[in-house]
């Protein structure tokens, strides 16, 4: 009878001892909720650094004032605040742009942008379309002023106006300038106006001129 019990109690030890196994295993296995989840880290989008200083047509354009200091529709040269280069870099790169295109190089191409809506930044570098409409403008122009094909124009600034910034895609800087043109020592001089938005780009300056 003795031998019997303790086998009974062997057994029932034996079984608690398997069970107790068994069920730390499954808690084991159970996936802890207590687990912090990880979360992706979505890249953000850097903005680039403003333009200090760039090159372009031979020259580096640098700044000594901030022409966003002004308010919209104000004059930043006139008569009676003549032009001072290495004031504003934008004003010089728009001066320097417009002499090149007045005297027909094809390097001021190389600088200029047409609006584009499906662009990310709502510009594209100059399409045919805009490039053969500037041509033909400059045609007109230098042929009203009995120019020949190739002769050297002088340009120099009048007034440069400070018109905020481009209303198709809220960026860039809009100038509006009027210009003296005329043909090397000539004393008659024509006025004439252009609209020049200017963006930063891949380090740099670039324009929309109209």
């Amino acid at each position: 009878m003795l031998k019997r019990t303790l086998s009974i109690t062997l057994s029932s030890l034996i079984l608690l001892t398997f069970v107790s196994y068994s069920n730390n295993n499954n808690v084991n296995k159970e996936p802890s909720t207590n687990e912090t989840p990880i979360e992706e880290k979505v890249p953000e989008e850097t903005t680039p650094p403003p333009v200090t200083s760039f090159d372009a047509f031979g020259k580096t354009y640098t700044s000594s004032k901030d022409i966003t200091s002004f308010e919209k529709s104000t004059d930043i040269y006139n008569i009676n605040a003549p032009y001072v280069e290495g004031e504003y870099k934008e004003v010089d790169f728009a001066k320097d742009l417009l002499t090149s295109y007045v005297n027909q190089s094809d390097e001021v191409y190389n600088h200029l942008v047409s609006f584009d809506t499906n662009a990310k930044d709502g510009i594209t570098p100059i399409t045919e379309e805009d490039k053969n409409n500037l041509k033909s403008d400059l045609e007109s122009l230098r042929s009203q002023m009995h120019m020949e094909n190739g002769e050297p124009m002088v340009l120099s600034l009048d007034t440069v106006t400070f018109d905020g910034t481009n209303s198709k895609t809220n960026t860039g800087i809009v100038l509006k300038m009027r210009v003296a043109i005329s043909k090397v020592g000539a004393y008659a001089v024509p006025f004439n106006s252009y609209t020049v938005t200017l963006f930063e780009q891949d380090g740099k300056l670039v324009a929309h001129l109209f």
